[in-house]
């Protein structure tokens, strides 16, 4: 076991960081760092993804793993789309947009403000 000790950008903490990559030439602490800031960026997108947009204790609806792929990939574009919005306000408002951290109130404020569009009549039909 190697521990490899993390400076935190912009703070005075260290962090320690435990590993199996011992070779310290083929994992350098500096890119081990980076890879654990990378991991918890991931972390807490899939966070995101299962608590804010699918919804707490909800589970995905498909029953092949084509579609399953399909309705994750359409999760991840919608995080995507919500974190593009989070940045674009964030930007707007002169507001660090990499401090933002979490998209819940953006999905309450486009899911409260979609405006369901009428079903078009069918032919023949007469209300």
């Amino acid at each position: 076991m190697r521990i490899v000790a993390c400076g935190i950008e912009g703070d005075d903490e260290t962090v320690m960081l435990a590993t199996t990559l011992l070779d310290h030439h083929a994992a350098p602490a500096a890119e081990l760092a980076a890879l654990y800031h990378e991991r918890w960026e991931i972390e807490t997108t899939c966070d995101e993804v299962k608590t804010h947009i699918l919804g707490p204790g909800a589970a995905l609806r498909s029953k092949t793993p084509n579609l399953v792929f399909q309705e994750i990939d359409g999760l991840m574009l919608a995080h995507h789309a919500m974190r593009r919005l989070i940045h674009e306000a964030a930007e707007k408002v002169g507001e660090d947009p990499t401090g933002c951290p979490s998209c819940t109130p953006c999905v309450s404020c486009v899911a409260g403000s979609s405006i369901p569009a009428p079903l078009p009549q069918r032919a023949g039909r007469r209300d």
